[in-house]
């Protein structure tokens, strides 16, 4: 048996083996999970079959770990609402120059929290509007799809 002598420990080539195995799977697992920011806003923003918002808005409260006062749904497919970052910018709320209008009105709805609900017993009114709606687009990322711009924010 082949012993390699760290400062501390004495380490087998057979028990480096499986513990290298190990961290290279953690480090896979953890990479998989990492959402990039077009995921996260397709996740919590991009909502194709509307949903009430009691329901659609489990899993942004789950991720804020709070009652999220208001929250506003896209209903377009996802590739339709990247392809706004196609279209000329306009300043965002921020300042930044790097908003997009979209060229029609969409299907949204906006969920407003009744009272003040405690999580994660969060309930909600739904508002459905048709209206154009900005969105605020940055380069792409591993991951991502092809796009050169993907949306990010709702402006």
């Amino acid at each position: 048996m082949k012993l390699t002598r760290s400062p501390e420990v004495l380490v087998s080539e057979e028990q480096r083996s499986p513990l290298l195995l190990l961290l290279g799977l953690l480090g896979l697992v953890r990479s998989c999970s990492a959402q990039t920011p077009f995921k996260k806003f397709e996740v919590q923003h991009v909502q194709p079959n509307s949903l009430p918002c009691d329901q659609a808005m489990i899993s942004v409260n789950k991720a804020a770990q709070k009652c999220t006062p208001t929250h506003t749904f896209l209903h377009k497919a996802p590739q339709d609402v990247i392809a706004i970052c196609r279209l000329p910018t306009t300043p965002c709320r921020s300042g930044q120059n790097k908003c997009h209008l979209s060229a029609c009105p969409v299907r949204m709805t906006e969920c407003q929290l009744i009272g003040k609900d405690q999580f994660p017993n969060c309930r909600y009114t739904d508002t459905h509007r048709v209206q154009n709606f900005i969105v605020a687009c940055d380069p792409r990322q591993p991951g991502d799809p092809r796009d050169p711009l993907l949306p990010v924010y709702l402006d």
